[in-house]
């Protein structure tokens, strides 16, 4: 008989949410602005974001059913025989782990998948994944001296929002020393003035007009505010660590008039 807290073992539905596919289509995003807007040799400067939404993309989601271990990337699932795994471990917890296997797995040689629910977590290199104690072979941890799940859970919610916010400031900075930006590009011009029918009716050109309006360091202060706050308040949510990476994206906009001179 199989048992029944083994068959429920797989990936968490927030954390595909958190670390599959809308966070590829951020990325992939930021890389083709990078890429339409650089010249010359700093169009490399859209590799790396375009990189990564092909790690995220590739991410796995892992499950056991009827005692089988398997995985997908799409909708196909495909079995990974015990025999072939041969470690298993976080790469980025509490979202991201590792199989390696006895064989290399494209594109990355190692198969990344997205982690199951932590279920204690005195720190997060520490933390306990049952998904991956199955998958290394190990009993099942005692419950004795374990921490309250919903301490857990919130310390897990806070770090999401915490690297969300600093991936979204990370992407803002990474503009300004490429391609320029802030309340500097368009100077003596207020946010009502800039020229917002020149600005083409596409995904690219609604990020632009986006970023047209955080140019203004009044305006970028009162999205980062409300997006925070909305962040702290919706924590709970899966949706929650986009309205983090939106403070994120909007906070060096505030102090963009030395960020870019």
């Amino acid at each position: 008989m199989i048992d029944s807290e083994t068959a429920s073992l797989r990936s968490d539905g927030s954390n595909i949410f958190s670390a599959k596919y809308p966070t590829a289509c951020l990325w992939l995003g930021f890389g083709v602005v990078f890429a339409c807007n650089s010249h010359g040799w700093r169009i490399l400067f859209a590799v790396p974001p375009l990189m990564a939404a092909l790690f995220h993309l590739s991410l796995a989601v892992v499950r056991v059913h009827d005692g089988i271990l398997q995985y997908r990337r799409l909708t196909k699932w495909r079995a990974i025989p015990q025999a072939e795994v041969v470690s298993c471990g976080l790469t980025w917890p509490p979202f991201i782990g590792y199989i390696r296997l006895n064989r290399p797995v494209a594109p990355w040689g190692r198969l990344y998948f997205v982690l199951d629910r932590g279920s204690r977590s005195s720190s997060l290199r520490r933390a306990e994944f049952a998904l991956v104690r199955y998958i290394r072979g190990q009993p099942k941890p005692s419950q004795e001296g374990a921490p309250e799940p919903g301490a857990a859970t919130s310390r897990t919610q806070r770090l999401k929002l915490v690297a969300a916010g600093c991936a979204g400031a990370l992407v803002t900075l990474l503009q300004f020393a490429v391609i320029g930006g802030g309340a500097g590009a368009i100077p003596g011009r207020s946010v009502l003035e800039r020229p917002w029918q020149a600005v083409p009716q596409s995904w690219p050109g609604l990020i632009a007009r986006f970023q047209l309006l955080l140019a203004t360091p009044p305006a970028a202060a009162a999205i980062c505010a409300v997006s925070l706050a909305l962040a702290v308040h919706r924590r709970k949510l899966p949706g929650a660590w986009f309205l983090a990476f939106f403070a994120g994206l909007a906070l060096p906009f505030v102090f963009s008039n030395w960020l870019v001179g």
